[in-house]
């Protein structure tokens, strides 16, 4: 058993050596000025490291603690304050917002239509950013007291604009916007009578034991947080959190009243947090709520928010070039489109991306608690698009990266991953059959269909690969072949 344990002890950390290495090319190929990656596996972080400069001036390093501004991962923390309310019976997913803001937020071109909870979750309130939204997130920022959230949302207000509302159905048609989200924070002070800061806090980053908040007040060393750059004219240019180990005073409050205007904790991409930390959160999702005995979500909630809302068919939503593919309430998920939202190639994975002053990031994990993080602060190259996904090369080179690194460690010990199985009709709708590549030589002895989010729906054994899944309600899955001491992950869609 001792020899067993050196063994494995030393195939771990030649694993960590090979991705350490690949992730120290990638950094230097890509000229980041610094990167966070965590790899989660089987439900524990696996690897975690940093990367180049969090100040480049004061030539501070990226450690496991340097915390960044995350960006729009910020709205999965957001969709999670939200559904803590969900929890408690404090609303219905499907109620009129315009119930509990006291004013009417209404697309004027469907003024019949009720914007829902649901639909500011999914992105398909038909609320976009408006021409405005920059001058009234200025405002709040800089006046005392901040404008309503109602001058930006109501017509009549300063900062509203016809075109904050497309000429869509509610509900029909998906369309990114930062401005929902603003908004669910808003409504989040108004139902919990607290304010959205403090909320998060109290029943998100405590009970998970991170260091992470909206308010930059809360973090205990500002000398921690990242600088966040872009290369300009030869030149390494901060574009935010240039603090120089100096707090910034306070935002005035004295006259804020809780649920006049959410925005002013950022909502939509304000949160800081580290990689190690976020990766906290990412694994209280993909355990169904809990994270060491930390019960943040009901089971099933935590499982709705990653049950899918909305699915592109061609013409109901802007997919954002091919990344934006299908979501749910706050959460990402990818359908694995080639050429399009591909994080691991093998399998379906929820989560979000960010990207904002320079820094992108990205969080996602799969139904068997498998998953990346990775932020970076910066890059003397332009961010592209590459051939292989709608994610920048750069995001591509990390995900490779981890998901080459991750086979062995996903069952230490049990079955390992093979490849050589296909299912048909892929799409599906009553039948499938799994099928064997020729010259193959062991019989695949059980199959199991999860949904992405780790609900088993059927366990069988099938010798001649034949499966009924008339019963299975239409949507994405994944079948897992295993075949004696070895495995496959087949994504597939019931129709």
């Amino acid at each position: 058993m001792l020899l067993l344990f050196l063994l494995q002890f030393e195939l771990n950390t030649a694993m960590a050596q090979s991705l350490d290495s690949q992730l120290s090319d990638i950094i230097s190929s890509y000229q980041l000025m610094g990167m966070s990656v965590v790899k989660v596996c089987d439900g524990q972080i696996d690897f975690s490291k940093g990367y180049g400069f969090a100040d480049y001036d004061d030539g501070v390093p990226i450690t496991d603690t340097t915390l960044y501004r995350i960006a729009s991962i910020s709205k999965s923390m957001t969709a999670t304050a939200l559904m803590i309310l969900y929890d408690q019976g404090l609303f219905g997913l499907d109620d009129d917002i315009n119930n509990y803001l006291g004013y009417s937020v209404r697309n004027w071109h469907y003024p019949s239509d009720p914007i829902t909870f649901r639909m500011l979750l999914s992105h398909t309130s038909t609320i976009i950013d408006g021409t405005k939204y920059s001058n009234f997130l200025n405002a709040t920022f800089s006046q005392n007291p901040p404008p309503s959230a109602n001058a930006y949302f109501v017509s009549g207000g300063t900062y509203y604009t016809s075109n904050i509302f497309l000429n869509k159905k509610p509900g029909t048609y998906f369309s990114y916007s930062n401005s929902n989200f603003g908004l669910i924070g808003t409504l989040i002070e108004i139902i919990s009578g607290i304010r959205f800061d403090i909320f998060c806090k109290q029943n998100i980053f405590d009970p998970l034991q991170m260091t992470a908040s909206f308010n930059i007040q809360d973090l205990p060393d500002i000398s921690n947080v990242a600088v966040l750059y872009r290369y300009v004219g030869n030149n390494w240019v901060p574009q935010a959190d240039n603090y120089n180990g100096v707090m910034p005073p306070p935002l005035d409050l004295s006259q804020y009243t809780v649920g006049n205007n959410g925005f002013i904790f950022g909502p939509q991409g304000s949160l800081r947090t580290s990689a190690n930390d976020l990766a906290r959160f990412m694994l209280m999702l993909a355990n169904n709520g809990t994270f060491n005995n930390a019960a943040i979500l009901e089971s099933n909630t935590a499982q709705l928010m990653k049950t899918i809302q909305w699915q592109y068919n061609g013409s109901n939503g802007n997919d954002y070039y091919g990344l934006f593919k299908a979501w749910g309430l706050g959460i990402h998920v990818t359908t694995n489109v080639a050429n399009s939202d591909l994080v691991f190639p093998d399998r379906s994975m929820a989560g979000h991306p960010g990207e904002a002053y320079g820094l992108i990031s990205d969080m996602y994990f799969d139904s068997l608690k498998n998953g990346v993080i990775f932020i970076t602060n910066g890059s003397k190259l332009s961010y592209v698009v590459g051939s292989s996904s709608a994610f920048y090369t750069v995001e591509d080179a990390v995900f490779d990266a981890v998901f080459n690194d991750l086979q062995p460690c996903e069952a230490p010990g049990g079955p390992k991953q093979i490849s050589g199985y296909t299912v048909v009709p892929n799409p599906g709708i009553s039948w499938l059959t799994v099928q064997r590549k020729t010259g193959m030589v062991e019989p695949f002895q059980e199959i199991a269909i999860y949904d992405l989010f780790g609900k088993l729906w059927i366990n069988t054994i099938a010798a001649n690969g034949k499966i009924n899944i008339a019963a299975l309600p239409p949507g994405m899955y994944q079948l897992r072949v295993i075949e004696m001491e070895s495995y496959q992950i087949i994504p597939f869609v019931k129709q």
